[in-house]
This record gives structure tokens, C-alpha cells and sequence, in this order.
């Protein structure tokens, strides 16, 4: 993936971990890449209480912070291309 390789310092979010340093991972790291992550969904969620499902990795890059420092975000907003049915919506007029 070209961020993994473009961004390896770069933080995302272990969905469903809670609180703490381990909900973020290293974009640079490689075990996110070939390994699930098992896990029990949160109360509520619609895959019943009891279901154990493969937890998402997801890099918060437009919310900036420490997953995404403003010269992060500068540069995914540069080389970043919408979907073609995006083309000419009013939030990606500069």
C-alpha cells in the first residue's frame, strides 16, 4: 500500500480497543497488513453481544491530531484523488 510505505510513522486507530496506547498502530509496522485482529464487538453492537469479528484498522487523516499532524494531512490532500462521482461537489472547491 502506498501510505504504508509513505507514511510509516503515521498513526491510526485499533477500532474497538478503548482507551490507551495500544488503540493506536504504526502505519509503518507490518503486522496490521497480514494479520486479523479477533475481537468482541462493543454493547449494542448489530453483530449480537457474543460474536467474535476481525476489528478494523482505520486512519483518521481528515480529523488531523496525532493521527494525522497538519503537514500529514497536507500531503494526503495533495495527492489524494476523489471518486469520479465526486467531481465538482462543493466541499473539494479550493
Amino acid at each position: 500500500t502506498w501510505y504504508h510505505e509513505s507514511f510509516p510513522r503515521a498513526k491510526m486507530r485499533a477500532e474497538y480497543t478503548g482507551e490507551g496506547p495500544s488503540k493506536f498502530v504504526s502505519i509503518g509496522g507490518e503486522h496490521w497488513l497480514t494479520k486479523g485482529r479477533q475481537t468482541k464487538p462493543p454493547q449494542g453492537h448489530a453483530s449480537g453481544d457474543n460474536t467474535e469479528f476481525n476489528a478494523p484498522y482505520v486512519w483518521h487523516v481528515k480529523d488531523g491530531g496525532d493521527e494525522a499532524p497538519p503537514a500529514v494531512r497536507a500531503e494526503i490532500q495533495h495527492v489524494w484523488k476523489p471518486a469520479y462521482f465526486l467531481d465538482g461537489a462543493v466541499n473539494l472547491r479550493e
